[in-house]
């Protein structure tokens, strides 16, 4: 009963945690308001917060605050507080401590050394009473017991079950006085209210204490004796009941009867018959109720009957298991093994029964410990010395109050092979693609300085330098500077999807003036256009459109965006426009074309790397300018979207980052 909260927590109705943990919250605030609320009534002469209901004595000012200071306690005692904070909650209730010993002391010594008159000393309130602003002798007494508890409560979750058990003794005595002053009002019993003949007790000071001590009590409910009331079993749910029963119904019943008597509603005799008929009723109802929910837990107790003879079963089938299965109980004995186990470890039965876990595997791995057997691939040693690779899963049991650990040992040998020849061919795999992407960088290269001398000695032809060329020249002339921009583009194109994958690729973000950057793309573009006979149409904004990218990133997509929409749009027009919604949304650039347009089966793969959609491979292209884009634009933080149908042309937004 008083284990320890590790152990206690595991079987614990974590709804009744959760609502106790809601009354420790509510007692704290009830004891913080009504002290606070008390003082404020000393401080400004308002008697109806000293003294609830007329007639009656009054809180004194220290007793409110203990109630303040054992509210504090209380709220910094919880669990989880940092312990910072619970070791000023220790403070409080050991001030309370301090304050309720002292008066009992003054009692005790017959002496009044002033402490009682600190706070509002020259209150007339105070003056009159026999022992002016000292509380009642058996107040001091149930505040001590409720400081005491809170004194010894706060700890860190794993408080020894001990300490947790004292506290709630504690709280109980605590709640034992406060509920005799409840009794006393309820009754108008003199000798509850004031059993020395000194001072009374408040009603609202009973009830503090009350609610103080019920809340110190199930401060730590999944240990000690309130772990009784939390457990998942059904007695504690009836306890629950009956407890509940036993602390409000007689109480309740005997007021009512008192309060009926001193109305002349009838005599002594019937309400004592009364009360006796209706205490009677309602214990026998909660006792048929205790007794179904007695029926419910031997159902529950042949479940479990059931249950075990299927543990019996899954034993048997863990012996025709294919993995070998080895059990070892707390001390590291094997006392579990399958034929699988046999086979793997290479010793009979009997040889691995009985003996230390550590004979079969390597030195400073145990099996035992679930935390570092399970995983990853260990050797276990078979009874010739070899050592096999295996991967181990671990669970543990409780059984008969015995913890075993079962582990599942399956043989990877074959998996670690395969494995090791998988990272041999994917070595040689990367070794060649980077002798690939090494190959075309250099190619490119080595291809470029010659295609741009013949690029350039063609226009040097066709402007006429070295001498005037017919017509027929200058057509052939064109072919050979068309062919040859048309092979530069497909090198650029092979050289960046290269950098691409070598991870070269260099990009310098800044902020950039995007509409000149869309405009100067455009104007170059649109020789291409005007040749098509299609009107490249632009929509820029007047304001300056500031975003950050890599300038000559932008630009490259731009160019190849524009171009491809001039390249499959034969007639109608190519329209490219930069907008934003609202002030403060970010610029879109779109880009649409009155062409063919993309099936959306094909939108998925459009910015893949060689993929052309099927309305274009009428056209010349290696499916590497979209990639490109995509590539760029992602790296650049630009969400790049596709919008397309057949028939109806084709829209790509680029939308640029703040």
């Amino acid at each position: 009963m008083t284990g320890s909260p590790g152990a206690a927590a595991s079987d614990v109705d974590p709804r009744v945690l959760r609502r106790y943990a809601g009354y420790v919250d509510a007692a704290a605030v009830v004891l913080v308001c009504l002290g606070s609320g008390v003082l404020a009534g000393w401080a400004w002469r308002v008697d109806r917060l000293t003294t609830v209901l007329p007639g009656t004595a009054s809180m004194r000012p220290n007793t409110a605050v203990c109630l303040v200071a054992s509210g504090l306690a209380l709220w910094l005692g919880r669990a989880g507080t940092p312990p910072r904070w619970r070791r000023l909650g220790g403070c409080a209730a050991a001030s309370v401590v301090l304050i309720t010993t002292g008066t009992l002391a003054e009692y005790a010594a017959g002496v009044s050394p002033g402490l009682d008159t600190i706070l509002f000393g020259a209150d007339p309130g105070l003056a009159i009473q026999r022992y002016p602003g000292r509380m009642a002798p058996h107040t001091a007494l149930g505040l001590l017991f409720l400081g005491a508890a809170q004194l010894v409560l706060p700890g860190p979750p794993a408080v020894s079950g001990a300490r947790v058990v004292t506290g709630q003794v504690l709280s109980l005595a605590a709640g034992a006085v406060g509920v005799l002053g409840l009794y006393g009002h309820a009754y108008a019993v003199p000798e509850f209210q004031n059993p020395l003949g000194l001072t009374a007790m408040a009603v609202h000071t009973a009830l503090a204490i009350t609610v103080g001590a019920i809340g110190s009590f199930v401060a730590r409910p999944a240990v000690g004796l309130a772990r009784i009331l939390t457990t998942r079993a059904r007695t504690a749910m009836m306890t629950r009941r009956i407890l509940l029963a036993a602390l409000f119904v007689p109480p309740g019943l005997g007021w009512l009867r008192v309060l009926g008597e001193n109305r002349d509603l009838y005599g002594t005799e019937l309400g004592v018959a009364l009360l006796v008929a209706v205490n009677v009723t309602i214990f026998v109802v909660l006792l048929f109720a205790t007794g179904a929910a007695a029926v419910r837990l031997e159902a529950r107790h042949r479940r479990a009957e059931a249950e075990l003879a299927w543990h019996s079963a899954a034993a048997a089938m863990a012996e025709a298991a294919p993995d070998a299965m080895v059990g070892v109980d707390n001390d590291g004995t094997v006392v579990l093994v399958n034929a699988e186990a046999e086979r793997l470890f290479g010793y009979p039965r009997a040889e691995m029964l009985g003996r230390p876990v550590e004979v079969f595997v390597p030195p400073g791995v145990h099996p035992a410990d679930p935390h570092r057997a399970t995983g990853g691939v260990l050797c276990v040693r078979r009874k010739d010395g070899a050592e096999i690779p295996t991967q181990i899963s671990v669970s543990a049991l409780h059984t008969g109050g015995r913890r075993l650990v079962v582990a599942a040992v399956h043989d990877v040998s074959d998996r670690i092979r395969y494995e090791t020849q998988l990272r041999e061919k994917n070595a040689q795999l990367q070794q060649a693609n980077q002798a690939k992407d090494a190959f075309l960088a250099a190619m490119s290269h080595e291809l470029r300085t010659p295609l741009n001398s013949i690029i350039g000695f063609t226009g040097t032809l066709l402007m006429g330098l070295p001498g005037p060329v017919n017509d027929e020249q200058a057509h052939q002339l064109r072919l050979v500077e068309t062919a040859g921009q048309h092979l530069l583009c497909l090198i650029d194109d092979i050289l960046q999807l290269a950098k691409i994958e070598a991870g070269q690729l260099d990009l310098h973000p800044e902020p950039t003036d995007c509409g000149a950057t869309v405009q100067e793309v455009t104007e170059y573009m649109r020789p291409l256009a005007d040749h098509k006979g299609l009107p490249l149409i632009t929509d820029l904004p007047e304001q300056t459109c500031t975003a950050t990218v890599d300038r000559r990133a932008l630009s490259q997509i731009l160019i190849n965006l524009i171009g491809n929409a001039i390249k499959f749009t034969d007639a109608g027009h190519v329209h490219v426009g930069l907008t934003r919604d609202q002030p403060r949304t970010p610029w879109t650039v779109t880009i649409s074309d009155t062409g063919p347009g993309i099936d959306p089966a094909e939108h998925t793969r459009i910015f893949e790397a060689f993929h052309r959609a099927a309305t274009a491979r009428h056209h010349d292209g290696t499916g590497l300018g979209l990639f490109i884009c995509h590539t760029l634009a992602e790296r650049m933080a630009c969400p790049i979207r596709l919008t397309s149908s057949p028939g109806e042309g084709t829209t790509v937004t680029l939308v640029l980052p703040e």
